[in-house]
């Protein structure tokens, strides 16, 4: 056995312990519990640890603690990690873009909804903005723009999880060339 066989061979030894304690906890009539679950899972990396510092294999305790700690991590993002949870793949693009004006919201004049009408480059599928967010990104109403678009961890229902930043704003004949060099406008599902 090598050090790289040590991860798959800590994961299928506990997954055998967490089976013989769902086994045990069925057994018994109870339900099988996150806590329970946890405290298996943290068990069996400790009794692992002992069998391997008492085996005959030559794995430096570095090689051991490191494969438990990463044996121990899969099994708990494999049992607990929830469908929110899971990164999503980050999304990056360069577009040409006109800001127009999509809905009033209230009497809040920096809650009026922008929409970015794509015409040339890849852009994501969500593409309405606040005023204010707009502004503050160099965005203004009427005008198209060279955007920069990246994924961001916030957002809401309404807006998207996007960050748009003008890299400057483009008259026709620029906006010509930017076609030619981007492509067509393209929306991308992400």
């Amino acid at each position: 056995m090598t050090s790289k066989d040590l991860i798959p061979f800590f994961e299928a030894k506990m997954l055998k312990d967490i089976q013989q304690f769902i086994d045990d906890q069925k057994q018994l009539g109870g339900k099988v519990e996150n806590v329970g679950l946890l405290m298996n899972m943290l068990n069996s990396k400790e009794k692992l640890k002992e069998v391997m510092e008492q085996s005959q294999f030559d794995f430096s305790s570095e090689d051991i603690d490191s494969s438990l700690d990463e044996a121990y991590y899969n099994l708990f993002k494999h049992f607990f990690e929830t469908e929110k949870d899971k990164e999503k793949p980050s999304f990056q693009s360069l577009f040409v873009g006109t800001i127009r004006f999509y809905n009033k919201l209230n009497d809040d004049p920096d809650l009026d909804l922008f929409v970015i009408n794509v015409v040339a480059g890849k852009a994501p599928n969500t593409l309405l903005i606040h005023r204010e967010e707009a502004e503050e990104a160099g965005l203004y109403l009427n005008k198209s723009y060279l955007i920069n678009c990246k994924s961001s961890e916030f957002g809401n229902e309404i807006t998207s999880k996007y960050l748009f930043e003008a890299t400057g704003e483009l008259n026709a004949i620029e906006i010509l060339s930017a076609v030619d060099k981007l492509g067509i406008a393209e929306i991308i599902e992400v």
